[in-house]
């Protein structure tokens, strides 16, 4: 399928799965410090509660990106979903602290989990609005 500036659909999908893999993850398998004896949350759990807003807040950019029409539109979401991925990716440990031992599962799981995929999320889409505003100055410069 040639890349125009509608796009190939690809990218919404794979940052559409991404998004769940965050919001999900967190919640689940790479999910942060527990509840500790006294019953209290550390801050750990917050900070997996903001990737989880972030999470879900990309997985409606990236939903909005798959339906939007025109290249520029899909362009724009992009560099909206790339500013959010660096932020989603650096929220944990810096944004918001995690727990001091260094071998806690927020340090050890959930920080470098969040990081990688919150900037490959970003990765994706910034080399995504690069591609449709290049197809889209071609397209102006043909007409």
């Amino acid at each position: 399928m040639e890349y125009t500036k509608r796009g190939n659909p690809v990218t919404g999908f794979v940052m559409v799965g991404l998004s769940v893999l965050l919001f999900a993850g967190v919640g689940t398998f790479f999910a942060p410090c527990g509840v500790h004896e006294d019953g209290k949350f550390g801050v750990c759990h917050w900070a997996g509660q903001a990737v989880i807003a972030c999470g879900i807040v990309l997985l409606a950019l990236s939903v909005i990106h798959i339906i939007a029409k025109s290249g520029k539109s899909k362009a724009y979401v992009s560099v909206s979903i790339a500013a959010l991925g660096i932020m989603t990716a650096i929220i944990p440990g810096n944004f918001i602290d995690l727990c001091k031992m260094p071998t806690m599962r927020c340090l050890t799981v959930m920080r470098p989990s969040v990081m990688i995929i919150g900037l490959v999320i970003a990765g994706i889409a910034v080399a995504d609005a690069i591609v449709r505003n290049v197809a889209s100055a071609r397209e102006e410069k043909e007409f």
